[in-house]
């Protein structure tokens, strides 16, 4: 464990800005290109039949409580591996006519017999939150070490922590919601 510490203080103490803006280059850069893809670029429209419907179930861990666990939603699978999830609401029809990104190929909207049906997957739910946020984030800590001739230990120890919370939020959210 020493041995970790140690390369956390040279991380720190030498060639700290050249290292740390190198090191949230690569997450920022990603989840950019995934927001540039969902907000940005042509979307494509086709009409899918669904595959699969799952339950989302949020778990009640309280003692007073003799409900064990709350429906939340439904996750969707469509027959080309279109995944998204709704909140509350059953798609009762077979066909459905989506909306998706070009490159990550992120459900966008979702049309059921003339009726857009809100999805909370993709940047629709919390992982638009967290990857909006998470960019702004990792803009000002960024322009914060280029503008600041001096960055106090302090400082340093802050903006990494910051960084490490933060990618540690973004891969969860990637791996659970994206």
């Amino acid at each position: 464990m020493d041995g970790f510490a140690d390369w956390i203080n040279g991380f720190i103490k030498t060639n700290f800005k050249r290292k740390f803006l190198l090191l949230i280059a690569v997450p920022f850069l990603l989840s950019s290109l995934f927001i540039i893809d969902f907000l940005l670029l042509p979307e494509h429209h086709q009409t899918e039949s669904l595959r699969n419907t799952e339950w989302i179930f949020l778990p009640n861990h309280s003692i007073a409580s003799k409900e064990r666990s709350k429906h939340m939603g439904y996750n969707y699978t469509t027959e080309n591996d279109y995944k998204f999830s709704t909140l509350r609401t059953k798609i009762e029809s077979s066909y459905i006519e989506i909306t998706s990104s070009p490159i990550f190929k992120t459900v966008k909207t979702v049309i059921v017999e003339g009726k857009e049906i809100a999805i909370q997957s993709g940047l629709n739910g919390v992982l638009g939150v967290l990857m909006i946020s998470g960019n702004l984030i990792l803009l000002i800590s960024g322009s914060y070490v280029l503008l600041k001739q001096d960055i106090s230990q302090n400082a340093r120890l802050n903006l990494s922590f910051l960084s490490l919370f933060l990618f540690a939020i973004w891969g969860y959210a990637l791996v659970e919601y994206g």
